[in-house]
């Protein structure tokens, strides 16, 4: 599947983000906004009823969309740019005993897969870290079988340029390896325009609280406390849009997120 026979690491990345998730990666593993949130229930739901020969999973962290989907799959790569994630993904695998998946370092921009070659491309939570959504979206037309499934599950924003701007800011902030948030409209725009049709979408949210948010990514204490102390102020409309809410020594809160299921044109 590869152009070689074998998993090749491509040097064109972005080594922040690389470096982020290696410190990082830990927290992803024991993450339960990333290891059994509704998108994931979602993602699942949208490649029901299909079996697939060779999947690869991008972006896939820890691995949690890659186990789930590999139970539809004959096989499934999972890959990422950041060897911590691997890591922690590989001993998954071997302590679950999973045997059609394998690990490999890839790309999502420049992808090591020959064209036309999987017959599913997945991505959850990742897309929002890639330096250029339609470079991603481009390599994954490339790569798919004209008969292929892309499932794309990630976090959008709203519509309202105000939510919009306060939102991108805040996931800056907290982890500066956050490129953006598509709204729906953009992320409609972004898989038409590569060439896809959009044959199912779901919405749903991913449900956090402050301090488990802003550890996961190790955001600098300084810069929480600028945070905490701004959310203490937040506008009403703010918190209606994304669900806001003082708990006790913590805020709850809500991103919303975007899935599709892609096919060719």
């Amino acid at each position: 599947m590869l152009n070689d026979g074998s998993i090749i690491y491509k040097h064109v990345v972005n080594r922040q983000t690389r470096q982020q998730f290696n410190s990082q990666a830990e927290h992803y593993v024991t993450s339960v906004a990333h290891s059994s949130s509704s998108s994931l229930d979602l993602i699942i739901e949208l490649a029901k009823d299909s079996k697939f020969q060779t999947a690869a999973d991008i972006g896939t962290g820890p691995g949690f969309t890659a186990f789930a989907l590999a139970e539809l799959c004959d096989d499934m790569i999972a890959t990422d740019i950041t060897s911590n994630m691997l890591h922690a993904a590989a001993n998954s695998i071997e302590k679950k005993s999973i045997d059609n998946i394998s690990i490999g370092y890839v790309d999502a921009m420049q992808m090591s897969f020959i064209d036309n070659s999987l017959d599913l491309i997945s991505c959850r939570t990742a897309a929002h870290h890639f330096s250029s959504v339609h470079l991603f979206l481009g390599e994954v037309y490339r790569v798919l079988k004209t008969d292929g499934v892309f499932l794309l599950s990630d976090t959008t924003t709203s519509e309202n340029p105000f939510m919009r701007n306060w939102h991108q800011e805040m996931e800056f902030r907290r982890d500066n390896t956050h490129i953006r948030a598509p709204s729906p409209s953009e992320w409609r725009k972004e898989i038409s325009q590569t060439g896809f049709v959009v044959q199912d979408e779901r919405f749903t949210t991913v449900d956090m609280t402050f301090r488990e948010w802003v550890k996961r990514s190790g955001t600098p204490t300084d810069e929480v406390k600028k945070m905490w102390d701004e959310w203490l102020l937040l506008p009403e409309q703010i918190k209606s849009e994304f669900n806001v809410c003082k708990t006790g020594k913590d805020f709850s809160f809500s991103w919303p997120v975007y899935l599709a299921r892609c096919a060719k044109t």
